[in-house]
């Protein structure tokens, strides 16, 4: 089974994943992805770190290229919805751009941080 606790420091919030095997924990991982805005020359440029605090470019190029018309806050609800989807990727070890359907829909419920089951591959995905 694999367990997915989100711990909140302030504004971030880290994952830890637990994979366990009739109540033994086989293996237990804290993923956090760290974001920043930084102001320079008026503009806010946004950044995600990966868990090696190595900056995720296609991100960076995202966020402030691409959205460099949109308000403030739709590029940082981007940049939150971004540092999930890229921990869930994590979680499951699998790049989003080869989501299954299944993943897709564990994904969702992660979002939703609910208590309901949403198996993927051999393993239940409980968030809690």
């Amino acid at each position: 089974m694999l367990t997915v606790k989100e711990i909140k420091y302030g504004n971030e919030s880290t994952f830890k994943f637990i994979v366990s095997n009739t109540n033994k924990i086989d293996y237990e991982q804290t993923i956090h992805f760290k974001s920043v805005i930084k102001e320079y020359s008026g503009y806010n440029f946004m950044y995600i770190y990966t868990p090696s605090m190595e900056v995720i470019s296609s991100v960076f190029e995202f966020l402030n290229f691409q959205m460099r018309d949109y308000a403030i806050n739709s590029r940082i609800k981007a940049l939150q919805a971004l540092k999930l989807l890229y921990t869930f990727e994590k979680v499951i070890d699998t790049d989003f751009t080869k989501f299954t359907a299944q993943d897709v829909m564990s994904f969702r419920a992660f979002l939703r941080v609910s208590v309901k089951p949403c198996t993927h591959t051999n393993a239940n995905l409980y968030l809690v």
